[in-house]
């Protein structure tokens, strides 16, 4: 799915990369505030805090020699951070004000987000935006923070995997279902702990997971009715997941819509958690 190694990238780009999107980074905050400095004179960086204070309510601190800007960048909450990304851009442009077609800090912008691996993506304008979405977001990153068990090392990994296929310039959802599936796949067989076990199929949750659920939820009333209910839909998501798992070649897979690969992602990463809770604690009823 990933494409590995680059030749001649960075070490930190191919080797030290965040799985997960990060809602945040001081080095994204130390590399926008270097381009501020390279992009905007002085004259124009004081207008740029100008429209800061009127547009977002915040202030340049002051330093020893004027405005200072580096504490500025790494300072301000997220909200203000991304969103002086646009008013940067806007400044920037406003340099130019004959120009038809003025330059753009756009391409750098968008560099430094999918180097540090933000989860933002930057519209034409200059607007932030949320890569998938802001509950999609979420829910990725409690998922793999359940899958701290170092028996769970093979699952998280494969989750991580799929996750990086919803990257800002590279997007698969045929490679985010599969991510999901094999994470699901690995995580099941850990619960299910059966030596003949080797693929998650309706089969086996029949035999392993079912009943390993019915002893989990005995005391619940109308436990069988409702594991029965749950593990149906189960089946029927591994069912629709199943051509994309890691038995066929991947480039042999037609690429799969990517909202429909957000549906199946979203729904195989509630199932993920509750393999990952029997694996934790067979017995324990505690919420996912």
């Amino acid at each position: 799915m990933t494409t590995g190694p680059i030749d001649g990238e960075l070490f930190r780009l191919n080797y030290l990369r965040s799985a997960i999107k990060l809602p945040d980074s001081q080095r994204a905050r130390l590399r926008v505030y270097q381009l501020c400095n390279e992009a905007l004179p002085r004259d124009e960086r004081e207008k740029f805090g100008d429209d800061v204070l009127r547009r977002l309510g915040v202030e340049v601190p002051y330093g020893g020699y004027g405005s200072d800007y580096r504490k500025f960048w790494l300072q301000i909450s997220v909200g203000d951070f991304l969103s002086a990304l646009t008013l940067l851009e806007r400044a920037y442009k406003a340099m130019f004000p004959t120009l038809n077609n003025p330059p753009s800090l756009l391409n750098q912008i968008r560099e430094i987000i999918a180097e540090e691996d933000l989860h933002y993506r930057v519209d034409e304008l200059g607007g932030v935006h949320f890569l998938v979405d802001e509950e999609f977001t979420y829910l990725a990153e409690s998922t793999i923070a359940a899958l701290s068990s170092p028996r769970l090392t093979a699952a998280r990994a494969a989750l991580e995997d799929g996750l990086r296929c919803l990257g800002v310039t590279a997007r698969s959802g045929k490679g985010l279902i599969r991510g999901v599936f094999e994470a699901v796949e690995a995580a099941s067989l850990v619960a299910a702990g059966a030596t003949n076990a080797n693929r998650l199929n309706a089969q086996m949750i029949d035999k392993h997971i079912k009943p390993l659920l019915l002893q989990r939820y005995s005391s619940f009333p109308d436990a069988v009715d409702k594991v029965t209910r749950m593990l149906a839909a189960f089946e029927a998501w591994v069912k629709e997941a199943h051509p994309y798992r890691h038995g066929a070649p991947f480039d042999q897979i037609h690429e799969a819509p990517l909202e429909l690969a957000l549906v199946s992602a979203t729904t195989g990463m509630g199932y993920l958690r509750l393999m990952a809770a029997l694996v934790e604690n067979p017995t324990g009823t505690g919420a996912l």
